[in-house]
């Protein structure tokens, strides 16, 4: 019993190391500025922009036929009554999902190829502020999100429990950030003031939540505190 218990621990320790190798053979391709955000989302007409028009200007934008996209209604309805409209499309090797309601507009952007922190300060400078929370229990939960209100987007980073990251918790990688950390997701909004660019993405019950876990850029990710909140 003992010698099949040794062979079976000999064998998963050696699929982990193998894994491990492979994990950190892996290298990162780079990503040009472009490739983290195309210019039709540099020039989405927030100021116009309704749920009547949303569809056309995708369409239009990133020349898909009405077959490419997918058009729906929000189970719940806005303040001023009317259900937000919810859109869904895939350009290339990025999939995209948009919310627009009688008075928010927001487009979801998950990134395949994956850019770094580092390539994502060089294209877009410093941000304004970021979040970065590791939450212990009862899901190691991992968070980092860079904010730049004067341009619009917030750019982050997730790790969450599941088999595709197992492999991350075991080498302890959650809850660790640097220049090399990939980012997987852009939330695009109008460009606003930090306050009012938390009002367009997060509803009124986690608005206190995020502003509270965001603080100022510290001028270096070497510098960036993780909070840990169990």
């Amino acid at each position: 019993m003992n010698r099949r218990r040794n062979s079976f621990v000999l064998i998963v320790g050696l699929i982990l190391l193998i894994s491990a190798v492979i994990y950190f053979a892996a290298k990162h391709s780079p990503v040009a500025c472009d490739q983290i955000l195309d210019t039709q989302l540099r020039a989405v007409p927030f100021d116009s922009i309704t749920s009547d028009t949303m569809g056309q200007w995708i369409k239009k934008s990133y020349g898909l036929a009405d077959a490419g996209l997918s058009v729906d209604e929000s189970v719940y309805p806005d303040s001023s009554g009317r259900k937000p409209k919810l859109y869904a499309w895939k350009s290339g090797d990025k999939r995209y999902n948009g919310f627009v309601s009688s008075n928010v507009t927001y487009i979801t952007v998950n990134l395949s190829n994956q850019p770094t922190v580092d390539e994502v300060l060089a294209c877009f400078g410093e941000p304004s502020s970021y979040q970065a929370t590791n939450m212990i229990y009862p899901d190691r939960t991992f968070i980092f999100n860079l904010w730049y209100p004067e341009q619009g987007v917030v750019l982050g980073h997730s790790v969450i429990p599941g088999l595709g990251n197992v492999l991350d918790h075991l080498l302890g990688h959650v809850g660790i950030v640097d220049g090399n950390t990939l980012i997987g997701s852009i939330e695009v909004v109008k460009p606003d003031s930090l306050e009012n660019m938390i009002g367009q993405l997060y509803d009124k019950a986690n608005w206190d939540k995020v502003t509270r876990s965001l603080k100022p850029w510290p001028g270096s990710i070497d510098k960036v505190r993780v909070d840990m909140k169990n």
